[in-house]
Formats: C-alpha cells, structure tokens, sequence
C-alpha cells in the first residue's frame, strides 16, 4: 500500500528537473516502497532504505531499470 501522493494529476517533473523530499526518520533504518509513473504510464517502483548511516541528505535517482 503506497501512502501520499506527493503529485497531482496533472503535475509533472520536466526532463532535467528534479523533486526533493524532506523524510523525517529516527534512530535505526526506514524502508520505503516508491512509485512513480510517467506520461507514457510506464510504472517505476522500487524500495528504498533510508539509514543515518548514509548521512543527512542522501539522493535516489529514478533509472530506466527500475521500470516494472
């Protein structure tokens, strides 16, 4: 079950742009499970788990192999 839709339906990021999300965690490991679609209603989803280990601001790109 995915949470928050962080875009509406018409919202789009443009080729270049990117969106930046503020994700509160605790002590210990957060695991995430991200989707997304593009305008072809090609589905991108994958997990993601977010460690203090890794820093304060850490960055996840959205591949071409992450499409399902």
């Amino acid at each position: 079950m995915y949470g928050v839709d962080l875009l509406d339906e018409t919202t789009t990021i443009l080729p270049g742009n990117y969106l930046s999300l503020l994700i509160p965690i605790g002590e210990g490991d957060v695991d995430y499970d991200i989707m997304a679609v593009d305008e072809y209603n090609d589905t991108y989803s994958f997990s993601y788990t977010i460690s203090l280990d890794y820093g304060t601001e850490q960055e996840v790109l959205i591949e071409m192999s992450d499409i399902d």
